[in-house]
């Protein structure tokens, strides 16, 4: 799909005189395509991978430049912070290569076949993360230039001028491969994304860079970092709340696609992971106040704090990854309605789209069980709606003919949304009559 969610469907074609291929038989193709299981786990660990070193690397640099330069001359935070630009070019380009087998259901052998590769690069993904590779090694010497000589340059305006620029490319690149760039709305989503995935790294990796500084820094220095931190993290969780709504709001459809959609669950998770760590960081924040708790006191209890965040922060990037790899509760919910129904000697394929009360279109395709299968001539074809919980009788829908043993009605409205039987009666010859019955959700 164009926010790179793998898709699937089918179509059926004969050369010549011959059977249609049966229903049976694009099941059975259509079955055999679900991808490889080591291929899906290994996209959505780079995934997790790629979102915790960028919130690292993001928020690192944050933390470095506004609340604790000094930090810099740390051995531990220098490495923290290159290990974090290693792994995200690591993790960019696992993606790349796995993005391949990933969309298009194939093998991890292939994975790195030019053919394969050419044709994500052809794709937003592939551009949007190929672009990430190109920013990564510009941002190299950047952060060469920030944690030398004791972290002295952290402090220009013309490094922090470079690295602002440098993070918002960073952050761009994984909004344009992301959900924000398809659907309704898309310039509210993009800035939305833009300072979801900002503030998430700000506050993240801060939050990493906090536990360091509390046992680093200077005594003098912990309570203002600490503080200085804490009013960081409020600004971030503030907007990252806006933008989240924001995105929640365009994203999901509707308050059913809360239950009802694989999207809106895991949603709902990280809704309640955040909140854990928002109350984490309140009591945190209230242990700050207290001017005679300061020392050692403050560093052990603030560090436990922050520490419980950024474990609870770990699950969140986890549900995250999952999130992003799953297809919005706006179009689970808009998905057409498909079915399959069995009759005595004859089988019938119903689809109902987009399923919603007005405009909807009807497809029915009758097709033989035996032998062979295939597309049959129908002889006479009816289709009446029905709802037994508002007890209204059966309502006649014209059809018209498509082809052979096709069947097609335009412009079908439904008065209510809820469960409506679709009763499907079909003549074939002068004396063989079957009757198929289906049910279908509006909403």
């Amino acid at each position: 799909s164009a926010d790179a969610h793998p898709i699937s469907g089918s179509f059926t074609f004969r050369v010549g005189q011959g059977a249609e291929p049966s229903r049976s038989l694009v099941e059975s193709v259509l079955a055999r395509e679900g991808g490889s299981a080591a291929v899906g786990g290994l996209h959505a660990a780079a995934r997790f991978g790629l979102f915790g070193s960028l919130a690292l690397l993001v928020g690192a640099l944050v933390f470095l430049s506004l609340l604790w330069p000094a930090g810099a001359s740390e051995v531990l935070v220098r490495r923290l912070v290159w290990g974090a630009w290693a792994a995200a070019l690591v993790c960019t380009a696992a993606g790349l290569l796995l993005q391949g087998p990933y969309a298009g259901a194939l093998p991890l052998g292939e994975a790195p076949r030019p053919a394969t590769i050419e044709a994500v690069l052809e794709g937003r993904f592939g551009r949007a993360w190929a672009a990430r590779l190109v920013l990564l090694a510009l941002v190299l010497p950047l952060l060469a230039v920030g944690l030398a000589h004791c972290g002295r340059r952290l402090r220009t305006a013309g490094w922090r001028a470079a690295a602002v620029a440098a993070g918002v490319l960073l952050v761009a690149s994984v909004t344009a491969a992301g959900h924000a760039t398809t659907g309704p709305a898309v310039g509210l989503a993009v800035a939305a994304d833009l300072v979801h995935v900002a503030a998430a790294g700000t506050w993240l990796g801060g939050l990493v860079l906090l536990v360091l500084a509390l046992r680093r820094a200077a005594g003098a220095q912990v309570l203002v970092v600490a503080r200085g931190f804490s009013r960081l993290a409020a600004v971030a969780v503030v907007a990252l709340a806006v933008s989240g709504s924001a995105q929640a709001w365009r994203q999901l459809g509707g308050l059913a696609a809360l239950s009802s959609t694989t999207y809106g669950r895991l949603l709902v998770a990280k809704v309640v992971l955040v909140g854990l760590m928002v109350a984490a960081g309140a009591l945190n924040r209230a242990s700050l106040g207290d001017r005679a708790a300061g020392g050692d006191g403050l560093r052990r209890r603030v560090g436990r704090g922050a520490g419980g965040e950024v474990a609870l922060g770990m699950v969140v990037l986890v549900v995250t990854s999952l999130l992003v790899n799953s297809p919005p509760g706006r179009e689970a919910l808009d998905r057409p309605f498909s079915a399959n129904v069995a009759a005595a000697e004859h089988d019938l394929s119903v689809t109902v789209g987009p399923a919603d009360l007005e405009g909807n279109e009807v497809h029915l395709i009758f097709t033989a069980r035996a032998p062979g299968g295939g597309v049959l001539q129908v002889d006479e074809a009816g289709l009446h709606l029905a709802s037994a919980e508002r007890e209204v009788a059966a309502l006649e829908v014209p059809l018209q003919r498509a082809g052979p043993g096709h069947f097609v009605a335009y412009d079908v409205d439904f008065p209510f949304a809820g469960e409506w039987e679709l009763e499907v009666t079909a003549r074939f010859g002068e004396f063989t009559r079957e009757r198929f019955a289906a049910t279908v959700d509006i909403s």
